[in-house]
């Protein structure tokens, strides 16, 4: 399972749950917290369609570049 969570989700505890995610299936899981960023990375801000997501739209844009680069690597990697 790859897990991406933002550690500013201002939804639901988004970062505690992918751990325990990692701490039931370390051997199956692969977990990237992004401390700053919020539910939806791709926000540019904090707020969307009348609910507070979290994180800047700094962090944000940041966790969804690293987030897609990873996802792009581990799909290569298993389409293998």
């Amino acid at each position: 399972m790859l897990i991406f969570a933002g550690g500013d989700d201002q939804l639901w505890p988004a970062a505690d749950s992918a751990r325990r995610f990692a701490e039931m299936r370390p051997d199956r899981t692969e977990v990237h917290i992004y401390p700053e960023a919020g539910h939806i990375f791709s926000v540019p801000g904090d707020y969307a369609k009348g609910m507070w997501m979290g994180g800047s739209a700094e962090a944000n844009a940041a966790a969804l570049q690293d987030s897609d680069r990873i996802l792009g690597e581990r799909l290569a990697d298993w389409s293998r």
